[in-house]
């Protein structure tokens, strides 16, 4: 369990190296390392995909080597309601899985924790700064899929 295992994920002309060990023999520096290293993954992973009209941004909420968070911030409600929040949420998670896939990565054999969240930023009545959740997709590495759930 204390042995050491070396992963080396790349994507394109982008290439990390993240040491994966067993968490009770991470220094704080090895940590701040592997947290940087998924983050630059993440950004490098979702970069290809088309940023929809409706979007302010897509943040990196985590990332470290077996797990990413996203969120999609729309501007506004999406046209196409539901149906396109789940379409952009997948298609975050999807741009992810393809870019671990091709850095050798197996998901589903190592437990990945993926979600991608869709929500608006609002103000309430009162001009209190709100947030509109739509939903999320997330990778069922039992089943290797993704599952939308609607808010």
């Amino acid at each position: 369990m204390g042995l050491g295992r070396i992963t080396l994920i790349g994507l394109g002309a982008f290439a990390i190296a993240a040491v994966i060990v067993n968490s009770k023999s991470k220094s704080p520096e090895q940590l701040q390392a592997e947290t940087a290293a998924a983050t630059e993954f993440a950004r490098q992973a979702i970069a290809p995909v088309k940023k929809s009209p409706d979007w302010l941004n897509v943040r990196i909420t985590e990332a470290k080597p077996n797990s990413f968070t996203f969120n999609i911030d729309y501007a506004r409600p999406p046209m196409g309601g539901l149906t396109i929040v789940e379409f952009d949420t997948k298609q975050i998670a999807r741009a992810v899985l393809t870019a671990l896939v091709k850095a050798g990565y197996q998901p589903a054999k190592e437990s990945l924790s993926l979600f991608v969240f869709a929500s608006q930023p609002v103000k309430g009545e009162t001009s209190v700064d709100l947030v509109r959740s739509f939903g999320h997709s997330y990778y069922d590495y039992n089943n290797d899929r993704l599952i939308f759930k609607a808010n």
